[in-house]
């Protein structure tokens, strides 16, 4: 087993104290521009594999409550299903890629975080056999996307499990730890400072010195002590996500003895509940109770996910009156003329992009003393600035990626439509 990579208080990379030199750098990843393209191109592919997904994900479910029990059809239907879900994996792939996982930056648990992830890991194929042993030291909160320290540690654990063959013991250690110089990390050097890190050892194969300086180049991964190609693309979008909010990657691997990773997360400033809770009490001074029953209105520009929402949500809460509109500029006119407790739109659409859309409805609720609805964004591309402005700062609105099932866009409708007590 290698050592822990904490030598005189620095990050030791690689087999011994590597020099900046040897480190694998931005530019023999992938250039800048490349990259750019690739998830430019990847999110769009994205984007409409989702929107083909999302009724193929939720169809199943509400024809099977219409059959009786023990039907062949159920067991038809779970393996369309099996199929949706595996199809769903693949299209992750291109959404991490695309760097869709830069959700709003907030405040979290690091230790429930990482816990959730190992969680899921036990159920892979690739853990049977292995012991997963965990260290998670409570209280740790960073300030990042969740969503993308979950996709690192899932992909550096994946790699791990990849490696390891169905023997051994991966562990996953949290800490503090502080650093009185500079030094090097997989994606250049990292200052002098006090950092939360995530580290993942396991006992597998290890990497020699040559794989290692390549070890994060894209469907390029080494372990066994050869090189695969075709699908290592786990530490890659491990780094792009953890570069992506300014936290750091550090390798250190040795042949026949195992690899550590280690997630480096820099103190940042910590947002208190004073911003968000004088932005909740705001809107709540501009709400008026419009009486009657409450009223939902989904927007999305393709015609099978606006249906199926439309469907889902008449389905499953009952009594609700349930519109449609097919751009922010339709939803902005039967906003105002109707006024609605939730709205459930995609982000990208023509005519008028859902952000836009949002922006002009709080702007015209600020005018008119109106209640602000809550808004349920749905997309499979990035959310832009305000969106995640908006969902970072408290419950009112929120953010879900598509493909969508059932169970996950009535539950966040539901809450929204019940008064806060």
């Amino acid at each position: 087993m290698i050592s822990p990579m904490r030598k005189h208080g620095l990050c030791v990379l690689g087999n011994g104290s590597m020099s900046g030199s040897d480190m694998q750098t931005d530019s023999s990843i992938v250039s800048d521009d490349i990259r750019r393209a690739i998830q430019v191109v990847s999110g769009r592919l994205a984007h409409d594999l989702n929107n083909l997904l999302t009724p193929l994900l939720a169809y199943p479910e509400m024809i099977a409550s219409d059959l009786p029990p023990g039907s062949r059809g159920h067991a038809l239907l779970r393996s369309l299903e099996t199929a949706a879900e595996s199809a769903v994996r693949l299209t992750r792939r291109l959404t991490d890629l695309s760097g869709v996982m830069r959700t709003a930056r907030r405040k979290f648990d690091l230790a429930a975080a990482v816990d959730a992830v190992l969680a899921s890991l036990k159920g892979s194929p690739m853990a049977a056999g292995v012991q997963i042993e965990k260290a998670l030291e409570s209280g740790l909160e960073v300030y990042m996307s969740q969503d993308a320290l979950s996709l690192a540690v899932e992909e550096i654990c994946q790699n791990a499990l990849q490696a390891m063959q169905g023997k051994g013991t991966l562990t996953v250690r949290l800490q503090r730890q502080e650093y009185q110089k500079t030094f090097d990390t997989a994606g250049g050097t990292a200052p002098a400072g006090t950092y939360t890190v995530v580290e993942i050892e396991d006992d597998g194969s290890g990497m020699a010195s040559d794989i290692l300086k390549t070890a994060l180049e894209p469907f390029c991964s080494g372990f066994g002590g050869g090189k695969r190609c075709g699908g290592g693309l786990g530490l890659s979008i491990a780094h792009c996500a953890l570069r992506e909010n300014g936290a750091y990657l550090a390798l250190e691997s040795e042949e026949g003895r195992g690899t550590m990773a280690a997630v480096l997360i820099p103190d940042r400033l910590s947002v208190g509940t004073s911003a968000s809770s004088a932005a909740d009490a705001v809107n709540d001074a501009l709400r008026i109770q419009t009486g009657g029953t409450p009223r939902i209105l989904v927007v999305d520009d393709e015609p099978s996910i606006v249906n199926l929402f439309k469907l889902i949500l008449e389905n499953y809460i009952h009594g609700v009156p349930v519109d449609k509109a097919s751009n922010g500029a339709e939803a902005l006119e039967m906003f105002t003329a109707q006024r609605y407790d939730v709205i459930v739109m995609d982000l990208h659409m023509p005519i008028m992009d859902g952000q836009t859309a949002f922006l002009e409805i709080e702007t015209i609720c600020a005018k008119q003393g109106w209640r602000m609805p809550s808004v349920v964004f749905c997309t499979g591309y990035a959310p832009r600035d305000a969106v995640k402005k908006a969902v970072s700062e408290g419950v009112r609105h929120t953010l879900l990626n598509k493909p969508v099932r059932s169970e996950v866009l009535v539950k966040a409708v539901q809450t929204r439509l019940e008064p806060k007590s």
